[in-house]
């Protein structure tokens, strides 16, 4: 699982926040990474796989608060969710993370990317919204 933002320093204790950015977008093209650094060397590496943002310290409160709510903003925009009805409830599938879907009978399964167990459920036209 990762995360849908990081913040990240450049220096941090054992690893360059710069290299665990990168890993995350690897991971998560969707994740918004906001990097805060007293390094402003670093920006030209960190433009290189695309952080969202690059603040520098000390932290102006109020650019970060407008970083965090376009980042939230996006992120809300660029993600699709299917919402489908199970025998134990409601389930909230991230479209991009949907691997197939199958149905024998009137049961269902979801595989997914980052799981690799699949979910039954009762699979009818009206449980899909």
């Amino acid at each position: 699982m990762t995360p849908d933002i990081a913040f990240l320093d450049v220096e941090m204790p054992g690893r360059s926040g710069i290299h665990v950015g990168a890993e995350l977008m690897q991971k998560n093209v969707y994740v918004k990474i906001i990097i805060i650094t007293s390094f402003p060397d670093y920006l030209d590496e960190a433009m290189d796989f695309h952080v969202y943002r690059y603040l520098s310290k000390p932290i102006d409160e109020n650019r970060f608060c407008r970083s965090l709510s376009a980042a939230l903003k996006q992120l809300h925009m660029e993600t699709v969710y299917i919402h489908v009805c199970t025998v134990d409830g409601g389930l909230k599938l991230r479209a991009d993370e949907i691997i197939c879907v199958e149905r024998r009978k009137n049961k269902g399964s979801f595989a997914k990317k980052t799981e690799a167990f699949t979910r039954f459920m009762k699979m009818r036209k009206e449980n899909f919204m």
